[in-house]
């Protein structure tokens, strides 16, 4: 990246190399993220579900890390066998109460 200094006349090749730089980098932070979400029912307590694969929109160029969340407090979620395809995951209440209806969010990270 060239750095320009205040009062120098900018060469137009440099400009260009730091624009085409840029969105290089743009461009592999856009591919870098992928976000989702899945549904899931009430779980009553010690209750899991089955597990289940979520296929990536686009496959990763290498494999992800894979952050998942629930907007319920009652439900642990696990994911594993990430690949660059997709994931595999699983909710569990290991609570003493049913769990609401919730959404499982995620995030796949691959920098």
């Amino acid at each position: 990246m060239k750095t320009f200094v205040p009062g120098e006349i900018a060469r137009a090749e440099d400009v260009n190399a730091n624009f085409a730089e840029v969105k290089a980098a743009t461009d592999k932070l856009t591919t870098a993220f992928q976000v989702g979400q899945v549904a899931l029912n009430s779980l009553q307590p010690g209750e899991q579900t089955g597990s289940y694969k979520v296929p990536f929109p686009r496959r990763f160029a290498k494999t992800p890390l894979v952050f998942m969340q629930s907007q319920n407090q009652r439900l642990n979620v696990a994911a594993w066998d990430i690949t660059p395809e997709g994931f595999t995951w699983m909710a569990h209440n290991n609570t003493s109460g049913a769990s609401a209806y919730a959404q499982i969010m995620w995030v796949a990270i691959a920098l």
